[in-house]
């Protein structure tokens, strides 16, 4: 959602996908943390703001609840009273 927002990239760097901020992200607050793991191995790190974390959040309860109502309307009321029941 976030690359299609613009607001993030997805590139190949030695093939392996790494996303980094857009100049909107940037804006947007998206912070990159360079870290070292526990066996010296280099990656790197998205920090999204509060603001990017609550639309995630609110995209996929959406997106969730859409594809609930869908399944609903695809059950003739039989089948969906056994399932609920």
């Amino acid at each position: 959602m976030l690359v299609s927002e613009g607001i993030i990239t997805e590139k190949e760097q030695d093939g392996r996908f790494a996303k980094t901020p857009t100049e909107k992200g940037v804006e947007q607050g998206i912070r990159v943390i360079d870290k070292v793991s526990e066996k010296g191995n280099p990656y790197t790190v998205l920090m999204y703001p509060v603001s990017i974390q609550r639309m995630l959040v609110e995209h996929y309860i959406k997106t969730a609840v859409e594809e609930t109502f869908e399944e609903v309307e695809e059950m003739s009321e039989c089948a969906w009273l056994s399932d609920k029941r």
